[in-house]
């Protein structure tokens, strides 16, 4: 319902009930005045008329004693001389009629005008002789009247406009309000409606983006166990190519030197030959185990980890390998650690499997921005419209995105590849504030 109807309808409803007591109220006081004054100069006339009467008959009575055959014939005279000795001048008619109802005087023609009738009997001798009849004009109370009535019934219709007026007016400072309280509760609606349908957008693209991350969370788990099953696959592989050859070989150098036990100079080269492939065997399984957890993590920091790991890359495909790392502070949370070691290993990987690289930068450091790591090389590179995933370089985004960092990917084709991994400081200090809980809790280290 808008502002407008509702002002109509209480306007229409308020003027159905007060019209007509208003026409109530104009006409009494319009009427009442002027007929009471009306009935009030009416009465006075008839007073008037009766004390003429009254004169007239009590002259007429004398007239009548001293002449009782002769007076009919002087009445006329008579009724003269009392008309000019005072009769009112709203006295318009005076008749005197016989005990047989016959006039026998009377002033002038009888008028046509409203009248007002009095009379009073002529007695003579305790009985009466004749009737006199007094009329009374009203014209001039008449016009007397109409002219209050004006008066009055310009007042009532002022009086009227002012009943109306004061009711219409509070009406329409309470129309004004409703209207703007009505305005105010549509645009209050339109808000609302709006923000419910903002509200619903979001929680539409909440609970899309929430279906996405489940998504992603279950491709990333499978992608996880599939992650983990390859490295089985690879540890296994290098243990049973490496490790189970030397293994192999030691087994037959050990068959050889019993076959040749009676040979002192051959079991000696057999022997010699058998602890270059212990040592051998000895380093595959201890690259075996750093596959699977970087002890020097635990034991030398994730400095000297990386310093290694750098090494090793280096010493593993021929090329140079510079390591930038800057002592930290203070020790970071072991999430972290593993989470920055991964991501170095899994980008010196990629730079030894793909990139046919001359130089490798390694450089950690900690600065306003963050922790950060970076792995640059000057090989091949790729296009990075075309990423291969199968690169590893989904996983490493994803140990970037669990502990709230970025991980960035700039490579340009016969330039080289930089991989920058940044951990900002507020989610070093929520890790690094988990991490206290779980001590104070008892859980350890995570």
């Amino acid at each position: 319902m808008t502002a407008e109807p509702a002002r109509g309808a209480l306007r229409a409803e308020l003027l159905a009930r007060l019209l007509p007591l208003v026409v109530v109220l104009v006409v009494l006081v319009a009427t009442g005045a002027p007929l009471g004054y009306y009935a009030m100069r009416v009465s006075e006339l008839r007073t008037l008329a009766a004390q003429a009467a009254d004169a007239t008959a009590s002259a007429l009575a004398r007239r009548v004693a001293s002449r009782p055959r002769l007076w009919p014939f002087d009445a006329d005279k008579l009724v003269a001389e009392v008309d000019r000795r005072g009769v009112h001048r709203a006295l318009r008619h005076v008749e005197v009629l016989d005990t047989n109802g016959h006039r026998v005087a009377a002033t002038g023609e009888r008028p046509t005008a409203a009248l007002v009738w009095a009379k009073a009997p002529v007695r003579v001798g305790g009985r009466a002789a004749a009737e006199v009849w007094v009329a009374a004009g009203l014209d001039e109370a008449r016009r007397d009247a109409l002219g209050w009535l004006g008066v009055f019934l310009a007042a009532a219709l002022l009086l009227g406009g002012g009943v109306l007026a004061v009711p219409l007016g509070a009406v329409a400072r309470a129309e004004r309000r409703i209207g703007g309280l009505l305005a105010e509760l549509e645009k209050s609606r339109e808000a609302l409606r709006e923000r419910n349908e903002s509200l619903e957008g979001e929680l539409r693209l909440r609970l899309d983006e929430l279906q996405d991350a489940h998504a992603r969370l279950r491709a990333s788990s499978w992608r996880a166990l599939l992650a983990a099953e390859r490295q089985r696959q690879t540890i296994a592989r290098e243990l049973h190519d490496g490790l189970g050859q030397e293994l192999t070989a030691l087994r037959i150098a050990a068959e050889l030197c019993e076959q040749h036990r009676d040979d002192p100079s051959r079991v000696a080269r057999l022997v010699e030959g058998m602890r270059d492939g212990a040592s051998r065997a000895l380093d595959e399984l201890r690259r075996a185990v750093r596959a699977l957890r970087p002890v020097q993590l635990d034991e030398a920091g994730l400095h000297v980890a990386l310093r290694r790991l750098a090494e090793d890359a280096a010493e593993r495909g021929g090329i140079r390998v510079e390591a930038h790392i800057d002592p930290l502070q203070q020790p970071l949370p072991a999430a972290v650690e593993l989470a920055v070691y991964r991501v170095a290993q899994e980008a010196l990987g990629n730079v030894l499997r793909h990139a046919a690289a001359r130089r490798v930068w390694v450089a950690l450091r900690r600065d306003p921005a963050g922790l950060v790591l970076e792995v640059r090389d000057d090989g091949r590179g790729f296009d990075e419209a075309a990423e291969n995933a199968g690169l590893g370089l989904q996983g490493m985004r994803e140990r970037a995105a669990l502990l709230g960092g970025e991980l960035s990917i700039h490579s340009t084709p016969s330039v080289g590849t930089t991989v920058r991994f940044l951990i900002p400081p507020s989610s070093l200090e929520e890790i690094e504030g988990g991490d206290e809980d779980v001590r104070a809790a008892g859980g350890g280290d995570p």
